[in-house]
């Protein structure tokens, strides 16, 4: 049964679990609640291992989240932000990135400023053909946040990186496909199948091997090759020990599918 929660509706599916900004009379843009329960959540989840792979979309057919609500932004600028610089804007996102359950974003419409940030942070993105993105603060003089600068670049290179953010132009969906910003577009009516078919055979795999792999991922970036040889290394010792990786090689040689467990 769905959890109806500070702005999100959290809903649990066997291993998976969709996410839902729930503001889409605002386009779903993010209220401090729905910034508060984001930290809970992935916090959270994080450490839930019934918890095997995260869709996060947003609620209704205009907008996946179209960034912060400017009305709440004398709220925000006035508020913990002032009172507290140890807190920081994007304070928000952080646990997000740092959450190793495989995250998929299923884009249903406009993500623009920090809803295009939450797009980022995800593992796999997969957009409705409605679907466009913006890294819009620019076009209200400000910079990117929820880690965008960091994001962005990595995710289609600096000269795009930087035409997006200098212009803050929207994208739709097959632009961004071409950028490598999503992996695939898919008929709007169709798209929450693709990302739960997606997110079902990504939770069907083991576990502990999806963890290492996504931490080993994350870190590729900013590794040597050598420093990465050794992750991989790190990673491939401790899934040799797991029941299933025995698992895994008792169903090949068996000639099934499958059933690993997590251990």
């Amino acid at each position: 049964m769905a959890e109806h929660v500070n702005d999100l509706i959290i809903d649990r599916q066997d291993g998976v679990v969709v996410v839902t900004m729930d503001r889409p009379k605002h386009l779903n843009a993010l209220s401090n609640p729905m910034r508060d329960e984001i930290v809970r959540f992935f916090t959270d989840a994080n450490k839930d291992p019934s918890v095997r792979v995260i869709v996060v979309t947003g609620s209704g057919d205009r907008a996946f989240c179209a960034g912060a609500d400017v009305t709440l932004l004398p709220t925000i600028t006035g508020g913990p932000f002032k009172q507290n610089m140890r807190l920081p804007l994007g304070y928000w996102a952080v646990p997000i990135h740092q959450c190793e359950k495989p995250i998929i974003a299923a884009v249903n419409g406009v993500a623009a400023g920090a809803g295009f940030s939450i797009a980022l942070l995800a593992d796999v993105r997969i957009a409705s053909d409605r679907a466009r993105f913006s890294a819009i603060w620019v076009k209200r003089g400000l910079v990117p946040d929820a880690g965008a600068s960091y994001l962005l670049p990595r995710c289609v290179g600096w000269a795009n990186a930087a035409e997006l953010s200098f212009t803050g132009r929207m994208l739709n969906a097959d632009e961004a496909q071409k950028m490598g910003i999503v992996s695939r577009v898919a008929p709007h009516d169709k798209l929450m199948d693709s990302a739960l078919e997606t997110a079902r055979q990504i939770a069907s795999m083991a576990p502990i091997a999806v963890t290492l792999t996504k931490r080993a991922l994350q870190k590729a970036a900013q590794n040597t090759l050598e420093t990465q040889i050794l992750i991989e290394s790190e990673g491939q010792m401790t899934c040799w020990l797991t029941e299933d990786h025995k698992e895994g090689t008792r169903s090949f040689l068996e000639k099934r599918e499958p059933n690993f467990q997590g251990k």
